[in-house]
């Protein structure tokens, strides 16, 4: 038996446990060298392919023989779902976005609300993001002790993103736990009771918004006028979930994984500080060295297809891990240092293809302006608790932490 057969078999089948959950770079690392393409159980006990390494991730993204309508995959599910008691179902209400569709259905759907995302909107938006980031920021003070999680990194993009929708800002709390439960938990019946949550809820803003019409990107969406194409009612309900989910939960844990990769690396704070002018630039840096989004939302292949040598046949599930394609060497040399002069440019941790993220230049000024606040007020803040006490959050999708716990 080679090295390598011997540490391939070390790597478990049901590889995402709490060792990989508070440590998916090493585990990730491991599996670039040995294992770039292996069969593996999800959480939620589905057996899906898991791909590492850069090249393969990003063809996989782009490439037609992969699909991502998931809707239509119920049958393959059932196939390849190897603990049945583990299943999750989703709200079929909830689930009809462009994440789980293929052309022409996903160029239709992301042309509707493509236009809200254009650079120019984007950049008009950065005085009203800046306000609530000097709102938040301001209430802090030098001295005091915060979660960088709970207290800036949640409040700010779930703000700005309710705000560009239209969703009154009281309803931030209730939104959180249900999402908190769809995206974290592995548990079939708390995904059930949270996504019919969310569907009454949506209904009932959805009425709301045709009676009372406003100037947001949601009732914008609602009232579309007769003679353009129209969403349907459960892509226009699938939509909204949608851009509330990507729009605040993703920068949530950049901003949080931001902020600790700065605290970590003393000399990368210390230059940004120096030179705050660098901050702009060094956002990809950041979101490549600890990307946010751990692993791309499933895809399924239609013809069979290879990896690294490895084919997998059609009709089998592929996850690709954005987080390990950031760190693969080949592409990035040194990928497990922050370097924030490095050009970041080609990471993943928008996505790649006709699924990149159409709210990431959105999501960049986000994080830019709160590091920005966090390093103008508080220069000399540091963690509150030793590094190896922070805890991950058990999530197959996003990495990020529980808690930061920081004194400004």
């Amino acid at each position: 038996m080679t090295d390598t057969e011997s540490t391939t078999e070390q790597i478990p089948q049901e590889l995402f446990d709490h060792r990989y959950m508070q440590d998916p770079h090493a585990v990730t690392a491991m599996l670039r060298r040995t294992a770039p393409v292996r069969p593996v159980i999800t959480p939620n006990g589905l057996k899906v392919w898991l791909v590492t390494r850069y090249d393969d991730v990003r063809l996989v993204m782009n490439d037609a023989r992969v699909s991502k309508n998931m809707l239509g995959a119920g049958d393959l599910i059932e196939r390849n779902m190897m603990v049945p008691a583990k299943r999750r179902h989703f709200n079929p209400d909830i689930i009809d976005y462009m994440l789980n569709t293929d052309p022409p259905k996903h160029t239709r759907l992301r042309t509707l609300v493509l236009r809200a995302f254009t650079a120019g909107r984007v950049e008009k938006m950065r005085p009203r993001v800046q306000a609530f980031a000097d709102e938040i920021l301001g209430a802090f003070r030098a001295g005091d002790e915060i979660d960088v999680v709970d207290q800036l990194a949640f409040r700010l993009p779930m703000m700005v993103i309710l705000d560009l929708l239209g969703i009154p800002l009281s309803d931030t709390e209730r939104l959180r736990g249900w999402v908190d439960a769809l995206v974290t938990t592995d548990d079939p019946a708390s995904v059930e009771v949270a996504g019919s949550a969310v569907v009454a809820y949506l209904s009932e803003l959805i009425e709301a918004k045709r009676v009372r019409p406003d100037e947001g990107m949601l009732s914008s969406l609602v009232n579309t006028p007769d003679d353009e194409d129209q969403l349907t009612g459960a892509e226009l309900m699938s939509m909204i979930f949608l851009l509330v989910v990507a729009g605040y939960e993703t920068t949530v844990h950049t901003i949080g994984n931001a902020t600790l990769s700065l605290l970590t690396n003393a000399d990368q704070r210390e230059l940004l500080q120096r030179e705050p002018e660098r901050i702009a630039g060094a956002i990809d840096e950041l979101m490549r060295f600890d990307t946010a989004v751990s692993t791309a939302t499933f895809r399924f292949t239609t013809e069979a297809i290879e990896l690294s040598g490895v084919e997998i046949p059609a009709g089998e599930f592929v996850l690709v891990s954005l987080l390990s394609a950031n760190h693969d060497e080949d592409r990035f040399p040194d990928g497990a240092e922050l370097d924030v002069t490095r050009s970041a440019r080609g990471h993943v941790a928008f996505g790649y293809g006709i699924h990149y993220c159409m709210g990431a230049q959105l999501g960049r000024m986000e994080v830019e302006i709160a590091l920005s606040g966090l390093l103008r007020r508080f220069p000399d803040m540091r963690l509150a608790v030793p590094a190896d006490q922070l805890v991950w959050r058990p999530s197959l999708l996003m990495h990020g932490l529980e808690r930061l716990p920081v004194r400004l």
